[in-house]
Formats: C-alpha cells, structure tokens, sequence
C-alpha cells in the first residue's frame, strides 16, 4: 500500500551519554563477540545509537573478513538527509578501520534502509535493540497511516502516541532471550493510553530494568515530556525489577548505574510484580512502593467501595453556556458553575458564573418553546453552535446541546472536588451540594462512605501517595489529578470501620484537620511506622 509520510518526523536526538548508557544496559559492548550477533534501530534519526554501536562493532571485529559485518546492523529512517549524512559518517568511520570505500557502501547500503519501520518487512530477529523512537501524537499522523497502524498494531489505542506501535513491533523483533532498551516519554507507563503495550509486554516479556530520567536533560533538545528508559527481554519475567532514577546524565555517573544494575547491587530498588497485565506500573524509588503493594492486595478501590468518580461538564462552546448569573434566562435553567479557579481546598470562591442548562431531569433536551427567554438567548448563537462537531449528526434537534448530559442532581450532591493540575496541598475541595463542576474538575461522590470523613481521609496524604505514584510527573510540585489515578486509590469499606474510627474521620473533615499517621496506619492495619514518611510533606494533601 501507498502511504503518506508523516506530518512530523517527531525527531528528538539522546545526548552521547545516555546512548553509551542504553547500549551497556542491552550488553552491546565491544568485549562480546557482536560480529555474531545482531543490532536494530528502529529510527535512527541523525544516527546518535547506530554510530555508537558501529564503533563497539568494530572494536568487537579484530580486522576480519569486511563481510562478516553485512548483517550485523540495521537501522530504518525515513528522513533522506538523515539517511545519507549518517551514511557519511560511517564511511568515515569504516575507512579508520581500513575498509575500502567500495566495501564500506556496500556495507552501509545492507545496514541503512530508508523506509518506515512500522510498514518495512524485516531481514530476520535481533539479538540487541536500542533506540528512540519518533514521538508523534496521533492527529499529526496522516488518517490513512493512522487507520493502517491501528489495524495492525493492537497496542496502539486511544491516544497513543507513535512511539507505541514502534516499541511493539520492536519486541515482535527481538530473538528468545534477545534485549531492548528504548528511551521514550514516561506516561504509557501509567496513561490509559498504555494500556495495550503494557498487556503485551506482560504476556511475553521481561521488564529487567526500569529508569526514570525525570528532571534531567537526557536530549540534545528541550522536550515536553519526561522520559525514562526501559530494559525488557524477551523471556518470561522471572526477576524482580530494578527501578532506579537517574541523578545525572554525566557519563561516570551512568556508568556506574548501568553496572549497579546489571551486578544486581543492593544499592538498587527491585520489586515484585511491576507489571501486572495492562494496569499501570508502579515505578518508584519512594518508601511508598511496599505500602502501595500491600494496600492494593488487601483494600477495595474508591469504586469498590461504593464511590464514584466522574467529571464535570464539557459543553463544546464556554463563551455560550457559562455566563454570569442575573443573564435573563428562565432561572431553572440556570446551574451555579465552578471551575478549578473556584476551589481551594479549605473554601469554593464562586465566580457568579452559571451554566446555561439545556436538558431536563430526565436526560433529554428542553422543549426550547417552553422556555422563550432561554430560546432567545441560545439562538443568537445559533450559527456558532450548529457548527460543532457536537451537534452535526443532528443540527436541526441537537444544535443547543451541551457535549455531556447535565444532570441537575448533581448539582445538589454532596462532592469532593478535584482539580485536573494541582498543588497537592490544596487538591481536593468539599461542596455540599451548591455547585456544577466544569469539565476542569473531576469530582467524588460516596453512596456508602460519610462524604465529609472521606474527604478528611484522601487529603491527608493516601490519595497523594496513589496519584503521585501512578500519574504523569508535572513540574513545580504538581500532579495531575485525573479520574483514572483517582480511581487506583484504596480505602477501607466503611462498614469495616469502628464508630470511633467514623466519628474521628467525621471531625476531622469538619475541623479541616490532617489525620496523624498514626490514626492512618491503625485504618489500614499497617506496622506502626510504615507511614512515617507522609510526615515530611503532609500539610494537606
């Protein structure tokens, strides 16, 4: 088939150190034999990986034969430049090791293929797979190309970014026992977008190693995501996992991390059980990861244990339907809105803002001719709003609907509410039942749970110590509350709880008070001490 190239190559180059790094860990190293083994990049770019690792070939090689060499490398770029100016730098680097200049091209025409390595057949398995793979999100990829790689590649779903399908077909790639170390953005890791090549990795492979790189400068490049790298085998998981996070990107520094790592030193955090079919993977260096493990092995999620999680509204068109609150429409179509400018965890600042309510109690849209100052209002927008993707499978009947259903119930309802980016230290707000929430705001409601001793038990520290551990990293001390970390978090079944345990929980909602961990170790039957380091940093969280 024929297929566009993409709208973007996503090309952001590893700085020197971190590819010497990245190979040691795969044991690509000059004192193995390499001219018996094989060596993949996926995309290689300006030729940062595959040029490291032609130099360790030929340190490996000791003058034999030139074509013992043919089929020890590939590499696959689609960037004509960068195919023929990493084409000169290995004839540059063949000729100090005295290949003729015939033989060097003849060798890097076998090594070097100008195609994309998600459509290119393959000569064979290798032994050794190293890499950065392009980082292209899914709407800069041509609809075609798009539709083909998701026929193809089960574990690109949802939002997966193209890095994705290009670490799946990587490890289709590798021989039994084979290694690959890719360095890539850290939130397939625990993004619902992860989900499929996390299952896929969890039927056949082994993590070895995982690196978190978070804060350091690992590219040549800024980048707007933080990577890590992983060490996978292709064998069954039979070691525990070393989970390390890199201080430094100064090549002594690395090489010591590589060799602590590969000499399974005790200086290296290894856990049990990091992947666990397509869930995300707790990978931490904190004194969390054993609480973490052992919670979720004996406590219910927040959804277990009769509570929900939802977001607030999405209504395609905010200059529309949110509005200060004496606009003149019918005064029940009018909700008090709050956004996460509003809420501040000991207090709701509202704005005066309500949302504008197009549906009725039982989920469908008004009748607009019950409602003529409503119906004024919304049809002066009338152009505006026809034109959403929202209302265009009906515009005559749906022009005026909001993306989601409002349901004014909702708005009554005791909730905690819960920013999408926030310091942790003001994450979660209590609203008894004033308030919409805004698309900007998940929120919690509990049909078994006290809501208000709920609210005392997630912000002193359990829910920061879920999310933390499972959410995409932030700078400047922030997290991303989403509802899919939200709904990782454990808690006991409040029918298991003692009166005493309920009324202590009870009052410290109402008191804005921070449970002691110790109050906390005795609801979650922990040792004495195992939350000690929640004190450190719990002003409310």
């Amino acid at each position: 088939m024929t297929i566009a190239p993409h709208k973007t190559t996503g090309a952001v180059y590893t700085k020197p150190e971190v590819v010497e790094f990245i190979l040691d860990l795969i044991g690509y190293t000059s004192d193995q034999n390499l001219v018996e083994s094989t060596f993949l990049e996926p995309s290689f770019g300006e030729g940062s990986f595959l040029i490291e690792a032609a130099q360790r070939l030929l340190e490996s090689w000791n003058g034999l034969s030139p074509e013992n060499l043919m089929n020890c490398i590939r590499g696959f770029e689609i960037n004509h430049e960068s195919l023929f100016n990493v084409c000169e730098q290995l004839n540059a680097l063949f000729g100090k090791y005295g290949i003729d200049p015939s033989t060097s091209q003849r060798i890097t025409n076998a090594w070097l293929i100008e195609e994309d390595f998600l459509l290119a057949p393959l000569p064979h398995k290798f032994n050794y797979i190293a890499g950065n793979p392009p980082y292209v999100r899914p709407e800069n990829i041509e609809p075609v190309k798009l539709t083909y790689y998701r026929s193809v590649f089960t574990s690109m779903t949802g939002r997966a970014d193209l890095y994705i399908p290009f670490m799946q077909k990587a490890l289709t790639s590798l021989i039994d026992a084979g290694s690959m170390s890719l360095i890539c953005a850290d939130a397939w890791v625990r993004n619902d977008f992860g989900k499929g090549i996390r299952k896929f990795i969890s039927e056949c492979y082994s993590l070895e190693a995982y690196i978190d790189m978070y804060g350091l400068d690992a590219f040549e490049t800024g980048v707007g995501a933080y990577p890590s790298i992983t060490l996978i085998t292709r064998k069954p998981q039979t070691v525990d996992t070393a989970v390390v996070t890199a201080q430094s990107v100064d090549r002594e520094c690395l090489n010591k991390l590589s060799a602590q790592i590969l000499s399974n030193s005790d200086s290296i955090h290894r856990y049990k059980n990091v992947v666990k079919g397509s869930a995300p993977w707790h990978v931490s260096t904190k004194s969390s990861y054993s609480v973490i493990d052992y919670l979720e092995q004996h406590f219910p999620t927040l959804i277990e244990a009769g509570c929900k999680v939802g977001i607030g509204v999405a209504t395609g068109a905010d200059k529309v339907f949110i509005a200060d609150k004496d606009i003149d429409i019918e005064e029940d179509r009018k909700l008090p809105l709050v956004t996460n400018k509003c809420v501040h965890g000991s207090h709701i600042d509202w704005t005066h803002k309500v949302l504008v309510n197009p549906w009725d109690s039982t989920g469908k849209l008004i009748d607009l001719g019950l409602y003529p100052k409503t119906k004024k209002y919304l049809e002066a927008y009338k152009e505006q709003l026809v034109k959403r993707h929202t209302a265009k499978s009906n515009p005559e009947l749906k022009w005026y609907k909001t993306i989601d259903k409002v349901s004014e119930t909702l708005c009554t309802e005791s909730k905690i509410l819960v920013p999408d980016v926030k310091n942790p230290a003001s994450a979660f707000t209590l609203d008894q039942g004033d308030y919409y929430p805004h698309h900007n705001l998940y929120y919690i409601t509990a049909a078994e749970w006290d809501l208000t001793a709920l609210f005392a038990l997630l912000r002193s520290g359990i829910a920061r110590m879920f999310v933390e551990a499972y959410s995409v990293k932030l700078g400047g001390g922030f997290v991303r509350y989403q509802a899919q970390y939200l709904k990782r978090i454990r808690v006991p079944l409040w029918s298991s709880l003692t009166a005493e345990q309920q009324d202590s929980l009870i009052n410290a909602g109402r008191e804005y008070r921070v449970l002691d961990t110790e109050f906390m170790e005795e609801l979650y039957n922990l040792d004495p001490g195992m939350l000690s380091f929640m004190k450190e940093n719990n002003d409310g969280c």
